[in-house]
């Protein structure tokens, strides 16, 4: 397997300008893509690393291209770090709301960072990264995931999308001892609004 044994990308600032950030993360997701496992020389790096994808100058940045790549690093950060997740619980929560921030693309397969958020969404239900809320006080996180999946679901997606994001809303009702009322509410209003409409 190939392990973590440089770090072959220049460094990710916000500082940096746009265009030249975009490409740096883009050689940032390429390297964590194809890392199987973590090595502990490297792991202060990535920790650092992770930080800074996570700070609001990088998650907020006005480039959507920024927020989407850094997402994609850093739910690949999450796999190489797994079980054991480089940030405090507010920290996570942040994560995770860029992470639902950037669905957004899926709702059209004619967007054109359609594929990244694709790749974001898979590995997001695969590794079933969400239900590292239930383990931390991160309801609202949860309720905002739920609203965002159920607005953006539509006839033109694929199979394999839909399949996604059940997949992560499903996981969390099965392993979800108890799920807010936002939760509950969010479910409720989409099964009976397309009902009235109907």
């Amino acid at each position: 397997k190939k392990t973590i044994k440089s770090l072959p990308f220049k460094e990710i600032s916000p500082k940096v300008n746009a265009d030249e950030l975009i490409k740096r993360l883009k050689a940032c997701l390429k390297y964590v893509e194809e890392c199987d496992e973590l090595e502990d020389t490297y792991s202060s790096q990535l920790t650092s690393l992770a930080v800074v994808l996570s700070s609001v100058a990088i998650a907020h940045h006005k480039r959507k291209e920024v927020q989407l790549l850094s997402a994609c690093v850093l739910v690949n950060l999450l796999r190489l770090y797994y079980p054991d997740p480089p940030f405090t619980e507010n920290q996570m929560k942040d994560v995770f709301s860029l992470f639902i921030d950037q669905l957004y693309a899926l709702e059209s397969p004619s967007n054109p960072l359609f594929n990244w958020s694709f790749s974001l969404l898979e590995q997001l239900a695969t590794l079933k990264v969400f239900t590292i809320c239930l383990n931390i006080d991160a309801q609202d996180t949860l309720a905002e995931l739920f609203s965002k999946v159920l607005s953006i679901v539509n006839h033109d997606q694929s199979t394999k999308v839909h399949m996604y994001l059940m997949d992560i809303l499903i996981g969390i009702v099965q392993e979800g001892e108890h799920l807010s009322t936002a939760i509950i509410d969010t479910i409720l209003i989409n099964i009976l609004e397309p009902q009235k409409s109907d």
